[in-house]
């Protein structure tokens, strides 16, 4: 994952990749507005906070014996980040991204899913991950090719393709056939990017970062117009659904129906629906059930002493625990009892902590 990370600034320091090291050594001038993005770990709990301090909330859950590895390697280039990631070990990832961003798995066996549509990754399937479109991913070791675009960046490369201005465009969630060409395009911007971070460094046919920013905007934005095309939206529906998330975040164990959300946000079905898909890539009883889970895993993974499953699941609003335990597993790769035994684990582990 390479959204929200910081990079090393212009004339620092890097990370290198020595064994279990977090020596630096000096790094080389790069061209104006370049920076390094390095991050190495073999400890979970460290490459958590890391991500958690840089990305955001997120659930990671760590399957399998042997050793644990986490890796970034990118470059930043004013509004475009472009690297790779590698991890070792089976991981389920629940997070959503900061700006739009393109995965392509370089190895198979990983999945992801969006609601209930689930998808294998394949190194010819690139995923398109829209803002704020939580996501589940899953799978063992493997090595990531990713770049980022900032959304307002983003969305005026789509404005650009499209004939009407005046409203927002949005590219929605999808998957992106990768070609041998699109793949060596991808190729070429990441040689690209990683040559103007070197001594001297410049930004060849693209002629400055301004240049190669909008390039890769242009090239993603027809990628997603190619696959899946872009829907649109406006101020006023985007307000509209973080003010009923934080409705509904209230008003979690009650009974929530489509004629109550549609009630709370002022608006008919059709209308909602498309809102949330915008917003969120998600239906209405898609975000519903999403925001339950999401609360329920903060309770259980936060609990500062053992809590009832049954409990917190019917203070989420889940009426059948059956359900509640599948959509869990699926969501976080893990049983809501897993969650709260490594809660207790971790709290043991704090010096001081004992139960009376």
């Amino acid at each position: 994952m390479i959204a929200g990370l910081v990079g090393v600034g212009v004339g620092g320091a890097h990370r290198s990749w020595n064994e279990g090291s977090r020596s630096t050594e000096s790094a080389a001038i790069p061209a104006a507005g370049v920076s390094r993005v390095e991050f190495q770990s073999h400890d979970q709990d460290e490459t958590r906070e890391y991500v958690r301090r840089h990305y955001g909330d997120h659930a990671r859950v760590i399957r399998g014996t042997g050793k644990f590895l986490y890796r970034i390697s990118a470059v930043a280039a004013g509004r475009v980040i472009v690297g790779r990631s590698e991890r070792w070990l089976h991981q389920t990832l629940r997070a959503a991204v900061l700006h739009p961003t393109l995965f392509l798995s370089l190895q198979p066996g990983e999945t992801i899913s969006f609601g209930r549509r689930s998808h294998a990754l394949q190194p010819d399937r690139a995923v398109f991950s829209a803002a704020d479109h939580e996501y589940t991913r899953a799978g063992g070791g493997v090595e990531n090719l990713v770049v980022r675009v900032e959304s307002g960046l983003m969305e005026r490369a789509i404005a650009a393709r499209t004939r009407r201005r005046s409203r927002r465009w949005l590219a929605p969630s999808a998957l992106i056939p990768m070609t041998a060409g699109r793949r060596a395009e991808l190729l070429a911007i990441e040689a690209q990017v990683r040559a103007a971070a070197q001594s001297g460094g410049s930004w060849g046919p693209y002629g400055d970062l301004e240049g190669f920013e909008e390039a890769v905007a242009g090239w993603m934005a027809d990628l997603v117009l190619d696959a899946a095309g872009v829907q649109s939206t406006s101020e006023v529906s985007l307000g509209r659904v973080v003010r009923l998330q934080r409705w509904l975040d209230a008003h979690l164990d009650q009974d929530i129906t489509l004629d109550r959300l549609c009630a709370v946000a002022g608006v008919g079905p059709r209308s909602l629906q498309k809102a949330l898909l915008a917003a969120r890539g998600q239906t209405p009883h898609e975000f519903v059930t999403a925001r339950r889970l999401t609360e329920a895993r903060r309770r259980l993974a936060g609990a500062a002493s053992p809590v009832r499953v049954s409990a917190v699941a019917l203070d989420c609003g889940f009426q059948h625990l059956g359900r509640f335990a599948a959509s869990y597993r699926a969501a976080f790769g893990e049983s809501p009892v897993e969650t709260v035994r490594a809660a207790e684990r971790s709290w043991r582990a704090v010096p001081g902590n004992k139960r009376t």
